[in-house]
This record gives structure tokens, sequence and C-alpha cells, in this order.
């Protein structure tokens, strides 16, 4: 997460994604501000995950599901998760070996 001043421009994930959070709608960026709020409370994994997506199926319930899960909104919150998930010792982060794995279509 990249901070400018008090504000915050970007999110960038574990993987390095950045997403400017300029582009998102104002509905949007209040959807993303709740859900970052809520993950500093470091809530357990499940409970934070059932929330997110709770929440935001309200603002999604006009979209397509492939055009969900490719909304930076829904990769932001799925990053926070993996990050509260490695956190607290329910998954582990990627490496470079996984990730070329998948990108030669194998598995680790």
């Amino acid at each position: 997460m990249e901070n400018r001043g008090n504000k915050m421009k970007y999110y960038v994930t574990l993987h390095n994604i950045k997403y400017d959070l300029d582009s998102l709608s104002s509905p949007q960026k209040s959807f993303v501000k709740k859900i970052i709020s809520y993950y500093k409370k470091k809530p357990h994994w499940n409970k934070f995950s059932n929330y997110w997506v709770g929440e935001g199926n309200k603002i999604w319930k006009k979209m397509d599901r492939k055009e969900v899960i490719k909304h930076p909104t829904f990769k932001i919150c799925q990053d926070l998760e993996s990050r509260l998930g490695i956190e607290q010792g329910y998954i582990r982060q990627t490496d470079y070996r996984e990730e070329r794995a998948e990108q030669n279509g194998a598995t680790v």
C-alpha cells in the first residue's frame, strides 16, 4: 500500500501490481477504504473473506462475474485477504518457482 501524505494514491499488491485508486469511482474508493480499514483491525482470515465478498457484492451486483474478478477492487480485496492469510499462518506466499510453473502450465 502506497501513501502520499495521508491520502493513499496507489495500492501495490504482494506481486507488485500497482492500482491507481484515483481511477476508481467514488463508491469504489469508499468501498476500498472501508475494506482496508477493516483489514487493519486484523480480523480472522475467514471472517475478513466473508466480509469483503459480502460488501463487494453490493457494488458489483450489476457487473458480470468475469468483469468483477478482473476489477481492481476485487484484486485489492484478494490481495488483502492473502496478506491476512500469510500473517495468520493459513497460507504461504508464492515464490518465483510457483509463478514459473504456472506460466509453463505445471504445478508445484
